[in-house]
C-alpha cells in the first residue's frame, strides 16, 4: 500500500460517524462512488501525529464487507482515547494507493 496525497478530484470520506455501545464501537460513512475499499488506521491518540504514514497498523475493508455489516464494527480495547482514520483506497500503477 502507498500513501498519496488528495489532490483535487481525488474520492473523498464524507459523512463519518461513529456509535458506541458498551465495549464495541461501529463506523459508517458515505462511500465516494469509485472506491471498493477502503483502509482503516486505529492508533492511540498520544500516537497520531507521529503515525501519519505508516502502514502497518491498518486493515483493509471492503464495500461488501460494509454492506453485509451495516458498517464497520470493533471492539474497544485498553483505556484511552485512539484515533481512527479512514483512507479510500484505488488501484494505481504500483498497487493500491
Amino acid at each position: 500500500m502507498q500513501f498519496t496525497d488528495a489532490k483535487e478530484g481525488s474520492p473523498v470520506i464524507s459523512g463519518l460517524t461513529r456509535t458506541v455501545e458498551e465495549d464495541r464501537f461501529t463506523l459508517r460513512w458515505i462511500w465516494p462512488r469509485d472506491i471498493d475499499a477502503v483502509y482503516i488506521r486505529k492508533t492511540p491518540a498520544e500516537q497520531a501525529e507521529s503515525a501519519a504514514g505508516d502502514t502497518g497498523n491498518v486493515k483493509l475493508y471492503t464495500r461488501a464487507e460494509y454492506k453485509a455489516n451495516n458498517g464497520y464494527h470493533s471492539r474497544l480495547e485498553g483505556i484511552g482515547r485512539y484515533v481512527l482514520t479512514v483512507f479510500a483506497c484505488r488501484e494505481g500503477s504500483g498497487g493500491p494507493q
